[in-house]
């Protein structure tokens, strides 16, 4: 098997002959939910208001005005273009979260402390595929020339994680698959203990508040492990631009890499640039291939479609969730 086949797998027909199945159909967090006609709504209003803003400033640019309203108008589209996924609401509930934890100043520094260790340990130590040979970080992460998608690994990427699946640490949830403040799975773990040593056992290591250094530690080496996967050419083509891949790696936290993989492939085959996350996640599965499961019950497909596309909204809405979550760490100075 080639590395590059790691963490596999198809979320429509929920099987694979792959070595890690990482696939997550507990929505934890419905609520947070956006729809579509939300996302387009305000990305039209988001764009409207820059087109007048230009305008604005084509008409008093004599008068300094123009430029002033320009800059802010681009400011402003450029940050609601970034996060436009999400309501103000849901921006507002991650604020508190993340500012909740930050006034428990123990927990928060002992936590980032932990976070940051754990990154660091995984680029001084850290082993990845081939799991027979394995190799460095540096070498892991690097895609020739110098360049290297090193960049899209980050302390605020993990501790963003970490606010998303659990809460900062504070809400474990009560899943038999995902266990711990980064909600990791037995194959995760798994696979980790293929390239690296010691070995951790699942869940008994990584589900207790005691063992959060050591949960840390396997979260930030499986993101260092995605972001390897897509440097790798089967990615067709492989992501090369670190913000692009900060986006694939955390879609692939949550819904498995080989459903990016496929998602990636389809939008290849549409003729759109499939290195960006914005046209890729549009050929997220749909739910359209369960019509041809004769085995199935027409109610049977029709619950089996729901979920496929509740879980396609939860990749999609969990890629917006920790950015946000990215973006408050720095804004309240936890990194």
């Amino acid at each position: 098997m080639n590395p590059q086949d790691h963490n596999s797998v198809n979320l429509e027909n929920e099987t694979s002959n792959l070595e890690i199945t990482d696939i997550r159909f507990e929505n934890r967090d419905t609520d947070n939910f956006t729809t579509l006609t939300l996302q387009k709504t305000l990305l039209i209003a988001i764009i409207s208001a820059q087109l007048v803003v230009l305008m604005l400033s084509l008409i008093n640019a004599e008068q300094g005005i123009g430029m002033s309203l320009l800059v802010a108008g681009t400011l402003a589209a450029f940050f609601g273009t970034v996060f436009f996924a999400l309501t103000q609401g849901q921006k507002n509930k991650l604020k508190e979260n993340a500012k909740k934890w930050k006034r428990d100043a123990r927990e928060c520094i002992a936590k980032t402390r932990a976070c940051k260790d754990a990154m660091d340990w995984v680029k001084k130590n850290g082993k990845f595929a081939p799991y027979t040979n394995p190799i460095d970080f540096d070498r892991a992460l690097g895609l020739g020339g110098g360049k290297s998608l090193a960049g899209a690994y980050r302390l605020a990427k993990l501790l963003g994680l970490l606010g998303q699946e659990s809460s900062f640490g504070t809400d474990y949830g009560t899943s038999d698959k995902y266990k711990g403040p980064f909600q990791l799975s037995e194959e995760v773990i798994n696979d980790y203990n293929r390239h690296n040593d010691p070995d951790v056992t699942f869940s008994e290591d990584i589900d207790d508040k005691v063992d959060f250094d050591t949960a840390a530690k396997v979260a930030a080496w499986y993101i260092a492990f995605i972001l390897q996967q897509l440097t790798w050419s089967s990615m067709n083509p492989r992501i090369v631009d670190i913000e692009e891949a900060n986006k694939f790696a955390l879609a692939a936290y949550n819904g498995g890499l080989g459903t990016i993989k496929d998602a990636q492939k389809k939008c290849k085959d549409a003729g759109k640039d499939s290195t960006k996350w914005d046209n890729v996640k549009d050929y997220l599965p749909d739910g359209a291939s369960v019509d041809s499961d004769t085995e199935l019950t027409a109610e049977e497909k029709k619950e089996k479609k729901e979920k496929i596309k509740k879980k396609t909204e939860e990749i999609k809405d969990y890629v917006d969730q920790v950015r946000e979550y990215e973006r408050l760490a720095k804004e309240l100075k936890c990194v």
